[in-house]
């Protein structure tokens, strides 16, 4: 996960800074977000920077999208997942427990009889941090015009 440059980018720092220690520091105002199949629970949150576990219901879909103001690792925590990145699937139970996610990167998730959780380590670029289902944009328009929900 190192960068092209052989350094470790802020981000990263975070994401093993807080792997390590799982320091809990929710926002004192609505940490919890519900929304059809998906739950987001702020665990941390400082400055620009944010963790948030995310809990999908068995037999769900999220379909690929794009958040334009977020950098991020998505860290599996347990479930049946499969991730997709860039049109790519990546199973965690073969290993591929981290995916970087920069703000361009469609990604999206199969979710399975169990459902799962993933934490979203985050660092939110120009703008406040906020509930990740608020900065989404769809990376297929008839999806966008379908007003699809999660």
């Amino acid at each position: 996960m190192e960068e092209e440059t052989g350094l470790f980018d802020d981000l990263e720092a975070f994401l093993y800074w807080w792997t390590d220690k799982r320091c809990l520091k929710p926002p004192p105002d609505t940490p919890i977000h519900v929304e059809n199949s998906v739950t987001q629970l702020v665990v941390y949150r400082e400055g620009q920077y944010q963790v948030q576990l995310i809990q999908v219901l068995p037999n769900s879909e999220i379909p690929d999208h794009v958040h334009p103001d977020v950098d991020s690792f998505e860290v599996y925590f347990c479930g049946d997942i499969v991730f997709r990145k860039d049109g790519k699937s990546y199973y965690p139970t073969n290993g591929e427990r981290i995916l970087r996610i920069k703000p361009d990167t469609p990604h999206g998730g199969t979710f399975g009889k169990h459902g799962g959780c993933f934490f979203s380590v985050q660092k939110w670029i120009g703008k406040e941090p906020d509930f990740i289902s608020n900065n989404w944009e769809f990376a297929d328009e008839e999806l966008s015009q379908k007003n699809f929900k999660l």
